[in-house]
């Protein structure tokens, strides 16, 4: 971190990098960071579009237009804004305030924002040369004012301040006072820290981590070798060909393989109570059988000649536990050998289930949840999204596999994709709104620089205007919020409903009509059926490019239960229910199944194929399409709202 501080006039600031930095615990300390605070900040600069450069005067210095939009400025002022106007959307200066600030939160907001204004003083403090006193100077102020290193750190800072020290001094005995490039100091800076002490004492705490280096081994309680496989200790030795002492060995040169053997020795003989060894005896990805060093062989060889287990066997095959490559193997919960075992429930309790058939779509199935039959709508409706990513993130509390690691450090230039659909849904809400939303838009950041903003907006708002047209005829007699909460079978389903009017139920989409919104307002069309069976309501979703409208169904209770048996499924293994390709499979259309599963190279069409939640939970299938139940799915689920739509599909 610091040889990067060292770098700031070459540096663009960019949130990537800036986050790196926060990330040490030793520049936290010093402006009074918690530790807590990283999420917070990582959110309010997603929210306040921060993405590089102090201000517009630093990236005129890239040769750039001079535009405070997206710099570190441009986001701050945002946020200091929304902590200190109430969040009413209203333009403060041509400002947009982001209402993300809130209690003891604008303390951690503070702290950043004196963090950037060291950068910014520091960036322009370390460009121009010197002479070497005041390049040693400057070192040690950027140290004092950007860190605050506790005793282990500071350890670490050492070799570069005798480094410091030393400058100092061979600049005042020569009497050198000539002015000195950054590149120079740069590298020697880059030397002392590469020969930083270790951060930890040897023997200072209650654990300790070392080498097996000679004369380390004190005397020790418990003393644990750990990788002792026999391909990696002893260690071979390997001279150069230049070598000319390995050509020519002679009685008394040093041979690494021996300083090996007597290094596990002292180690053995320094514990007193517990002497532990592991190594990976089975292979990661053939499960063939790997063998341990040769000193540890060595080793169980002479206790098997000096003693006899307990149970009369071989004393090496007492001692030894071989635990299976995997956590949730069920040999930790037979009890069978009590020296396996674990405390994970949820592996516990799937390897108590009884032993059945694995399905076709499940290697590993997990128990089936059983009392559980209750069911918010909300849930319902996401399940249905991709079944795949509902089982991984909240049956097995995996993180979102497509959940975005790193923040954007690129300004928008051209509105693609998800970018464009989020700014014609921005103007979708701001459509009831007089005057131009440029501004206001521009002010958000959601806007590319100049003209191309202007030009990008204008096509997006024709769009809007035509949507808005068409769903008009549709927004008529609007009606409150339904409250659900409907027995179904054993099931319970509960939750709210809004988007009731005249018509029945009404559904929109500023884009394509994709097949997991018929997915959605099917279900949502049953409940309400369901719910009120005597009222004969229609549902209805608009699109862009397609209208959907679904007929009052009388029996839309023993379908609703069919759905949410599949609901109960899911819990317990994947389902193989793709919806744009389960759609195309149920309305028998081959290419377009195939285009939806693969992908379109031609138009960039991402397929389901490649989503990371399918590839985790279906790995090891060739073609889960090929599976019997991927198309039995697909008719149960769509043909029977084929069968109700006003237009039907086909």
């Amino acid at each position: 971190a610091l040889a990067a501080l060292f770098d700031l006039p070459d540096s663009r600031l960019g949130v990537t990098e800036v986050l790196g930095w926060l990330e040490i615990a030793a520049i936290r300390r010093r402006f009074g960071i918690e530790e807590a605070g990283l999420e917070w900040i990582r959110r309010w600069i997603e929210e306040s579009a921060i993405r590089w450069g102090i201000d517009g005067v630093m990236r005129e210095g890239f040769d750039l237009p001079a535009e405070e939009a997206h710099s570190w400025r441009f986001g701050l002022e945002r946020l200091f804004l929304g902590y200190a106007l109430a969040p009413d959307g209203e333009l403060y200066e041509n400002l947009l305030p982001c209402a993300e600030v809130e209690g003891q939160r604008v303390a951690t907001l503070g702290g950043l924002q004196e963090f950037l204004d060291r950068l910014a003083r520091w960036r322009e403090g370390l460009r121009a040369p010197r002479p070497l006193i005041e390049w040693v100077e400057s070192l040690q102020a950027l140290m004092a004012e950007c860190l605050a290193p506790d005793e282990d750190e500071d350890l670490a800072l050492r070799p570069l301040r005798l480094m410091l020290d030393r400058l100092r001094a061979d600049a005042e005995a020569l009497g050198f006072s000539a002015p000195v490039g950054r590149a120079l100091i740069r590298a020697e800076v880059r030397e002392a820290l590469a020969l930083a002490a270790p951060t930890q004492h040897f023997l200072t705490g209650r654990v300790t981590f070392c080498n097996m280096v000679p004369m380390r081994s004190i005397p020790a309680r418990v003393v644990c070798l750990l990788g002792m496989n026999g391909s990696d200790f002893p260690r071979d030795q390997r001279p150069a060909a230049f070598d000319l002492m390995a050509r020519e060995p002679r009685r008394g040169d040093r041979l690494r393989r021996q300083d090996d053997r007597n290094l596990f020795l002292e180690a053995l003989l320094s514990a007193r109570d517990v002497f532990y060894v592991s190594w990976l005896a089975f292979d990661a990805r053939d499960n063939a059988p790997r063998v341990p060093s040769v000193m540890l062989n060595e080793l169980l060889d002479a206790l098997d000649r000096s003693e006899c287990a307990p149970d009369g066997g071989l004393l090496s095959d007492w001692l030894c536990v071989k635990h299976p490559l995997q956590p949730f193997s069920a040999r930790y919960f037979t009890g069978a050998q009590p020296r396996l075992f674990s405390y994970h429930a949820d592996w516990c309790a799937a390897a108590a289930s009884p032993a059945a058939p694995a399905p076709p779509f499940a290697a590993t199935p997990l128990p089936a949840l059983a009392g559980e039959r209750s069911v918010d709508l909300a849930d319902l409706l996401r399940f249905l999204r991709l079944p795949a990513r509902w089982f991984l993130t909240r049956r097995l509390g995996l993180r979102a596999p497509d959940e975005p690691l790193l923040l954007d450090e690129r300004e928008p230039f051209v509105l693609h994709g998800l970018e464009g659909w989020q700014l014609r849904q921005r103007l979708w809400d701001l459509v009831a709104t007089q005057g131009s939303p440029e501004p206001l838009l521009r002010a958000a950041g959601e806007l590319p620089h100049g003209v191309v903003g202007s030009l990008t907006l204008e096509r997006a708002q024709r769009r809007v205007e035509r949507f808005h047209r068409k769903l008009l005829p549709y927004l008529e007699a609007p009606r409150p919020a339904l409250e659900v909460d409907l027995r179904c079978g054993e099931w319970r389903v509960q939750g709210w409903m809004q988007g009731l009017y005249g018509g029945g139920l009404l559904r929109y989409r500023l884009g394509r009509l994709r097949a997991v919104d018929r997915l959605q307002l099917w279900a949502e069309h049953l409940v309400l059926n369901a719910l009120e069976p005597d009222g004969g309501h229609s549902s209805r979703f608009v699109a862009e490019d397609d209208l959907l409208s679904l007929t009052p169904y009388a029996s839309a209770a023993e379908r609703l239960a069919e759905l949410l048996e599949l609901y109960q499924e899911g819990q317990n293994q994947p389902q193989p229910l793709f919806p744009e390709t389960s759609w195309a499979e149920a309305c028998a259309k081959l290419p377009a199944r195939d285009k939806a599963w693969l992908g379109d190279d031609f138009s960039e069409l991402r397929g389901e194929s490649e989503d990371e939640a399918v590839r985790i939970a279906f790995r090891g299938y060739a073609d889960p399409l090929a599976e019997t139940p991927f198309a039995q799915l697909a008719q149960r689920l769509f043909k029977p709202m084929i069968d109700h739509e006003e237009s039907p599909h086909g």
